[in-house]
Formats: structure tokens, C-alpha cells, sequence
């Protein structure tokens, strides 16, 4: 009898905890702002001097799956705005040019963080840190070529793909790491940096590395339960 007692709480304590878990599984939707640019180097030279910044957004939906007491495993969609851009001077034909090229691209990314919190009353601060996968499906590059009062540009989408032909390849992944403050259980914000580790470069040729990085600063809404 006692061992059939002792079964039978250790049962319900355990569906006891799982219900518990199901009721704090939460939804959370996103948006905000990204500041993003590129690595570019080759064998040749370390072009990363001449990048700066390109502002974009972003946004999505989430996940928040409670693994033990405020620790929680955070994966969804999340639609991006990345891109880069790049200045230099060309001499053609005699004559000297300032280029500017401006890129911008569109993922689907797909995050799966830790995030361990901290938490007081209804609000928390947490970490968080895991890998993203991302999947380029838009997109366009922008050449600006100026000198004195001249000016001509060219647009072009991007092309995705691994040979000669295209810009940058489709798949990209890297690592996410963060900071973020949840306000009475509902608002939320934070700070996210992607740090890309796929190499972009269709073809690698002459040891060309291309890699996605921006910063992105966001405002979110737990929405429900499930």
C-alpha cells in the first residue's frame, strides 16, 4: 500500500509540474530596429574598413518554453532586414569615382536561444545566447559612382545562389547573444547581436569570406498561452 501511495504522488506531482510548465508556455510577438553591415576580405585585402552600417527592421513571432524555474528555451520566426554599405574610390578611365554600394537583404531567421532571467515581482531581466539559421529570400545592391556633379547608379536584385553568377549564397547561420528586460510579465525589450559565421561568397574564390553581423533593438508583446 505504501509503495502504491508513493507512486501514485509521485504522479500527480509530476503531472502537478507539467501543467504548471504548459501554463507559463507563452507567445510573444516583435518588431524593431536592426543596424547591420558585413565582413569582406580576400586574399588580397581585409575590405572590412570600408564598411559602414545600413539601417533596417524586423519582425516576428516566438516561443517561450519553460525548461525548469526561469530558464526558458525561446525559438519562432523572425522576418530581418540585413545589408551593408560600401564606399571606396575607383579610378576609370583616368578619372577618379566615388563609389558607394548599398545592399539589402531579407531573411527568414529562425533563432533557438537559452535564456536564463532573473526575476522580481511580475517583471525580469534575462540573457540569452544560441544559434540562428537564416534563409535569404529578397533583396538588392545599389552602385553609386559619383565624380563632381556627375553621378549614374544601377540597381539590381540580388541573386542567391553558389556560382559565378550570384551575389551571395542563400543560407546563413551564426550565433545570437542578448539582453533583455520583461515589464509586469507582458512588455518586453531588448538587445540582440547576430554574428553571422556562414560564408556568403558564392564561389570562395581567391579566398573571398563574406559574413552577415548587425545589431537589432526590439520592443515585444506576450500575446497568450498555450
Amino acid at each position: 500500500m505504501r509503495t502504491v501511495i508513493k507512486y501514485t504522488s509521485f504522479l500527480i506531482l509530476m503531472l502537478l509540474a507539467t501543467q504548471l510548465v504548459a501554463q507559463q508556455r507563452t507567445f510573444s510577438v516583435r518588431g524593431g530596429f536592426n543596424y547591420s553591415t558585413v565582413t569582406y576580405e580576400d586574399n588580397n585585402n581585409d575590405y572590412s574598413d570600408n564598411m559602414d552600417v545600413v539601417p533596417g527592421s524586423h519582425i516576428g513571432v516566438l516561443a517561450q518554453i519553460p525548461v525548469k524555474r526561469n530558464v526558458i528555451i525561446e525559438t519562432g520566426v523572425i522576418l530581418n532586414m540585413r545589408g551593408f554599405i560600401y564606399e571606396d574610390v575607383m579610378n576609370i578611365g583616368g578619372t577618379n569615382f566615388d563609389v558607394k554600394t548599398t545592399g539589402t537583404s531579407y531573411y527568414l531567421d529562425i533563432p533557438v536561444t537559452y535564456r536564463p532571467s532573473f526575476r522580481w515581482k511580475r517583471n525580469q531581466m534575462y540573457a540569452l545566447v544560441g544559434p540562428y539559421i537564416g534563409i535569404g529570400f529578397g533583396g538588392e545592391i545599389e552602385m553609386e559612382a559619383t565624380s563632381g556633379n556627375n553621378t549614374v547608379s544601377q540597381t539590381d536584385d540580388i541573386v542567391w545562389g553558389s556560382d559565378a553568377n550570384s551575389d551571395l549564397k542563400r543560407v546563413d547561420y551564426g550565433l545570437t547573444l542578448g539582453i533583455g528586460y520583461v515589464y509586469r510579465s507582458k512588455l518586453l525589450f531588448g538587445l540582440n547581436y547576430d554574428m553571422g559565421f556562414a560564408n556568403l561568397s558564392p564561389t570562395g574564390n581567391n579566398g573571398e569570406t563574406i559574413a552577415n553581423s548587425s545589431i537589432n533593438i526590439h520592443i515585444g508583446y506576450i500575446i497568450g498561452r498555450w
